[in-house]
C-alpha cells in the first residue's frame, strides 16, 4: 500500500495561510510605496520627485522588501517540501509545479 498524503480541510487552510504570508508581506510593501508617491497624482509635479521620495525612503523599502524575501525563503522551502513528498504526483508534475511555482 503505497503513502498517500491526504490533506483534511484543517491542513489546507494551514497551508494556505502559510503560501499566504509572502503575498501579504511584499503586498504591504507595494503599498507602502503607493502611500508615498500617490500625492503626487493630484497636481503637477517635477520629474525628479518620485526619485526624491524613493530616496529619502529607500531605508526603509530596502528593509521591507529584505524582510519579505527573508520571510519568502522558507515559505517557498516548505512548500517545496511538500510538493516533493506528495506520492500521487509523479515527476514530471512536481517539477512543473516546482519550476512555475517559483517564477
Amino acid at each position: 500500500m503505497e503513502n498517500v498524503m491526504v490533506f483534511d480541510e484543517k491542513a489546507k487552510r494551514r497551508i494556505g495561510l502559510i503560501c499566504f504570508i509572502p503575498v501579504a508581506c511584499f503586498l504591504a510593501c507595494f503599498i507602502y510605496y503607493l502611500m508615498l508617491i500617490v500625492p503626487l497624482a493630484s497636481g503637477h509635479h517635477e520629474p525628479s520627485t518620485i526619485v526624491g521620495i524613493t530616496r529619502e525612503n529607500y531605508d526603509i523599502l530596502l528593509f521591507m522588501l529584505a524582510a519579505s524575501a527573508t520571510i519568502t525563503t522558507p515559505v517557498f522551502i516548505y512548500c517545496i517540501v511538500i510538493i516533493a513528498r506528495m506520492k500521487s504526483l509523479n515527476a514530471a508534475t512536481k517539477l512543473m509545479w516546482i519550476v512555475f511555482g517559483s517564477s
